[in-house]
């Protein structure tokens, strides 16, 4: 060891035991005794290192690293050697970036299992297939004057999956909008143009369905962002967890969310485009329920238009809980051009300009919010807008992961809700032929008689179907429920009332994850 060495200078014990180090030197020492006066007598030793060429002497602590083939001194090259990612997937690239100082005349190289010659600096894409040190090197007529690495790591690729994207809400087994806290969301956005209409929703006439792609093994902060593509566009969605101030906290620790979307324009012109997103919201929120805005108590059934928006819509239920907040202005991106709650169907028809009744008799209720805005060439624009939940308890969300199994409908007779012997005998063959993992019942009614009491006939035709699935041993977590009462009965014209058979139906429809 050198640091051994120094420190005792010329008292060497025969034999040195300790740790090997890297830092290691030899002290040669001679027995100059019996020297007569005036005499003189010369010790040397030849320094050499076998088999590596030849051998420079080199002032120690000076900026030179040895002698040209010359014999001139050759400054110290000063290397610097990066890399943009240290860590890759199978297929990715990497650029490598170099620079040397002191190395005129001399030759550069970027060494793999090549050797090609470059400047003294510069940059360089690779695309490694496995793990793979790269190396920089300074050579002086093939001799290595200095070298400098780096390593890339290469992974196995990820799997990807298709998604659509859309989400549902909740706290614990309290849903905030419908379908949680299974797999299943019908909530979904829109983006029109004027000769088109995408969606990340398959249940939409006359519109293209867009999915997604998201990795297998996606971590929690990479779910909450999926990027759909199209010939002219790009839309990042994007929903980020916050604490109930709206700041951003850690994915497994939020009270509230703020969804938000990049609409990036790739095309070679302007677009004006008309986005949208439906919140069909859970079924406590009904007639019954009401709006809180600006503490004032509004119907279901609502509009707001430009500077009438209100910052926060908080949703009542009818036994006066406060099941959710939605902020349509946070002051993120693009301000709303207006804001609509009510029935899921004319919402979904933007069927707005006029309020046919203020009276919601469903349960069928969704919350919309819609933004325009023409967006210059290769330019994006941003929308969001931020849900809160009932409490300051967590709240989580789920992507939509379901899929249609098998469809039955049950018919009733005028005014009845009973199910009779062979009915229920039907429901449990259906049930038993089938593999699902849940089960979604919808109420209709036609519309002789009085609003409301369609809507309660609706909803005891449910709770009868309901009763007959339970006794089955399927938990009622397993079951949605929807209550529609009269709503599709007559769409063409409500005034006139009709026996319509084809609306006196309870809907079960089986789904699996």
């Amino acid at each position: 060891s050198w640091g051994h060495l120094y420190s005792t200078l010329w008292d060497v014990s025969d034999k040195l035991i300790g740790k090997k180090y890297h830092d290691s030197a030899i002290i040669l020492k001679w027995n100059a005794v019996n020297i007569a006066p005036g005499e003189k007598k010369v010790y040397s030793t030849v320094f050499g290192i076998y088999n590596k060429g030849s051998l420079d002497l080199v002032p120690a602590g000076t900026k030179y690293s040895g002698s040209d083939s010359l014999g001139n001194r050759v400054i110290k090259p000063v290397l610097k050697f990066t890399a943009d990612k240290d860590t890759i997937y199978e297929g990715e690239k990497v650029t490598l970036t170099w620079s040397v100082k002191n190395s005129s005349n001399l030759d550069v190289y970027i060494s793999t299992d090549i050797i090609k010659q470059t400047g003294n600096s510069g940059t360089i894409t690779v695309n490694p297939d496995n793990d793979t040190i790269f190396y920089l090197k300074v050579l002086d007529t093939g001799k290595e004057l200095a070298k400098k690495n780096v390593k890339i790591v290469v992974l196995k690729k990820r799997k990807k999956t298709d998604i659509d994207g859309k989400f549902t809400f909740g706290n614990d087994d309290f849903p905030i909008s419908f379908g949680y806290p299974l797999n299943h969301s019908t909530s979904y956005f829109t983006l029109k143009t004027k000769n088109k209409t995408i969606s990340n929703s398959d249940n939409l006439e006359n519109t293209t369905y867009i999915k997604a792609k998201q990795f297998v093994d996606a971590t929690l902060k990479e779910r909450n962002t999926l990027t759909y593509r199209t010939d002219n566009f790009k839309i990042v969605q994007n929903l980020i967890p916050c604490d109930k101030n709206m700041k951003p906290v850690l994915s497994n620790k939020p009270t509230s969310y703020r969804c938000e979307y990049m609409i990036k324009n790739i095309t070679g012109k302007s677009v004006s485009v008309s986005f949208s997103q439906i919140m069909d919201l859970p079924t406590v929120i009904n007639n019954n329920s009401y709006l809180l805005v600006n503490k004032h108590k509004l119907k279901i059934n609502n509009v707001f238009k430009l500077k009438d928006i209100p910052e926060e819509i908080i949703f009542v239920s009818e036994k006066n809980n406060e099941v959710l907040k939605i902020n349509p202005k946070n002051n993120i991106g693009q301000e709303a051009v207006f804001v609509a709650t009510g029935e899921n169907y004319l919402l979904k028809n933007m069927k707005l300009n006029k309020i046919e009744s203020q009276n919601a008799y469903s349960n069928d209720i969704a919350f919309l919010i819609n933004w325009k805005k023409t967006i210059a060439p290769n330019d994006s624009t941003f929308f969001s807008f931020d849900i809160i939940g009932n409490k300051n308890d967590k709240i989580k969300y789920r992507y939509h992961n379901s899929r249609k199994i098998s469809e039955m409908t049950i018919n009733f007779k005028i005014g009845d809700a009973e199910i009779d012997s062979i009915g229920i005998e039907n429901i449990n063959i259906f049930l038993k032929e089938n593999k699902f993992d849940f089960i979604i019942i919808e109420g209709f009614a036609d519309n002789k008689g009085k609003e409301k009491a369609n809507y309660l006939l609706a909803r005891n035709r449910i709770n009868n179907v309901g009763n007959i699935i339970t006794e089955s041993e399927i938990k009622k977590a397993k079951i949605l429920r929807k209550i529609y009462g009269e709503f599709f009965s007559n769409l063409e014209n409500k005034d006139i009332e009709t026996e319509d058979k084809e609306q006196r139906i309870v809907k079960i429809t089986l789904y699996k994850n």
